[in-house]
């Protein structure tokens, strides 16, 4: 093989490292994203918790629909146990959410916020530990 087609392979597989890179990142962002969305209903939840129950509703139904995408996104075939994690911790989210909507209280929204929250950080922190460990690597 010539240097020209070894530079060649080389170049082709750390185009292909950054384009698997790029998509997990997206990922991340997407997750982020999908979870700041949820929160954001959760707000919308609890600003109208005594004015209008069917409005209540609607934005709960929302957090726990962008809960659901959440869940999709799991590799659970890989048989990652953070991924199983995430599962049970999502459905147990969606299970607060809907009982907040059927029963009332704002408990059940305030630990789902709680838990959104740590969550939305650890997504965030995913990009800026993969850059850090880029740059380290140079």
């Amino acid at each position: 093989m010539s240097i020209t087609q070894s530079r060649a392979r080389d170049v082709a597989a750390h185009q292909d490292a950054a384009l698997r890179c790029g998509r997990a990142l997206a990922a991340h962002h997407l997750n982020a994203e999908l979870a700041i969305g949820a929160a954001r209903h959760i707000a919308q939840a609890r600003a109208c918790e005594r004015d209008d129950g069917a409005e209540r509703g609607r934005f709960i139904n929302c957090a726990v629909s962008m809960l659901h995408a959440l869940r999709a996104g799991l590799d659970l075939a890989s048989g990652d146990t953070m991924a199983a994690n995430l599962d049970d911790l999502y459905e147990y989210m969606s299970a607060q959410l809907c009982a907040a909507r059927n029963h009332g209280g704002s408990a059940p929204l305030d630990e789902v916020d709680d838990l959104l929250n740590e969550i939305r950080m650890a997504w965030f922190a995913v990009p800026q530990h993969a850059a850090a460990r880029t740059s380290g690597a140079s």
